[in-house]
């Protein structure tokens, strides 16, 4: 009702009138906008009218993963230029296996694109991936 998401795609919409409306609420609320799971064009579509810094509690790269539930570079970038923080998802995907590695890759990937102070930590454990190594939050 707010947005496309990202297995939504293919319609190249962004937020609908209510989703825009929500953003700004959210921002007169100080609640922060959680762009995990939104289309591309959604993503931008909240950046645009934001007035508050977002954050992408879950998400993964499409440049060490190329699926359209991950983020790009750009969007990276743009969501520091937000002062945004992206959580980094420590899956890929049912039955993909990980390892603590493969998540300190991408916390460094982040890093080099945007700079450590936009990095978090976003396990995603309830989607079933625990990396090898990375088992919990121990």
């Amino acid at each position: 009702m707010l947005a496309d998401g990202n297995a939504e795609n293919r319609t190249k919409s962004g937020l609908t009138e209510l989703g825009i409306k929500t953003v700004e609420e959210c921002n007169s609320l100080g609640i922060i906008v959680d762009i995990s799971h939104i289309g591309d064009k959604g993503f931008y579509d909240v950046l645009e009218v934001t007035k508050a810094p977002i954050i992408a509690s879950h998400h993964g790269l499409r440049a060490l993963y190329d699926t359209p539930r991950f983020m790009t570079d750009e969007q990276v970038k743009a969501l520091a230029e937000n002062s945004g923080v992206i959580g980094v998802m420590y899956g890929l995907g049912p039955n993909q296996e990980v390892t603590l590695g493969d998540v300190v890759d991408r916390i460094d990937h982040i890093v080099k694109v945007a700079g450590v102070d936009y990095v978090g930590l976003g396990s995603d454990w309830d989607g079933g991936c625990r990396p090898t190594g990375l088992e919990d939050s121990s």
